[in-house]
């Protein structure tokens, strides 16, 4: 095969290649981002550059991109060709895992006042990511506060819980009636990139 002929080739497979993003078209951080790589031949195919903070990995055949936590909003690989000068660069959007919402078993709390006999079935708090499809990806919540004020004894109190559950609440909750109120603070969420953090405290109004 001549240089010409070689020269062509080699534009026609390098033209092929692509990365595509499986999940929202963005890279999160501290994720491991699924891509998709398609290309004529893949061994022709070598990362000749890339973002410091960019980790690419290959696991059996399966790529992924894991976005070291840094505040750039954007990362880019560069794939070279074998044997050639031809390159191809690809730029990917960065962004932070969302803020999880709080919900008291399928109750939102923020959305109004929260009915008791609703409340008194629930089993789990939840820290749910709004509009979040990621396969596996989850927030873990690892402990809360619940403070309400004791209208026998006419004092507030705590009560301080390990874990998601919201049997510990309940023998406070029947104590409560329609028109009171119970805030639920201290809650400390476990990310999917394995931080922790403290969600805003929840003032809930029961009816």
């Amino acid at each position: 095969m001549n240089i010409l002929a070689l020269l062509i080739c080699s534009i026609q497979a390098f033209g092929q290649v692509n990365i595509g993003i499986e999940k929202h078209n963005v890279i999160y951080r501290g994720l491991p981002n699924p891509i998709s790589v398609a290309c004529g031949n893949k061994d022709s195919f070598y990362i000749k550059e890339k973002s410091a903070f960019l980790e690419v990995k290959n696991e059996n055949g399966r790529f992924y991109l894991n976005c070291l936590n840094v505040k750039e909003d954007s990362a880019f690989i560069l794939f070279g060709l074998r044997n050639s000068t031809l390159q191809r660069k690809f730029i990917f959007k960065v962004a932070d895992v969302p803020e999880p919402s709080i919900r008291l078993g399928a109750i939102n709390p923020s959305t109004g006042d929260v009915n008791k006999s609703a409340l008194m079935v629930q089993t789990q708090m939840m820290a749910v990511l709004e509009n979040f499809v990621y396969d596996g990806i989850k927030c873990k919540i690892s402990g809360y506060r619940m403070r309400y004020f004791d209208y026998i004894n006419r004092e507030f109190k705590n009560i301080d819980v390990k874990g998601a559950s919201l049997a510990p609440m309940k023998p406070m909750l029947k104590k409560l009636n329609a028109g009171d109120r119970f805030e639920i603070s201290n809650i400390q969420i476990l990310t999917p990139d394995n931080k922790i953090i403290n969600h805003p405290n929840i003032l809930v109004t029961l009816k």
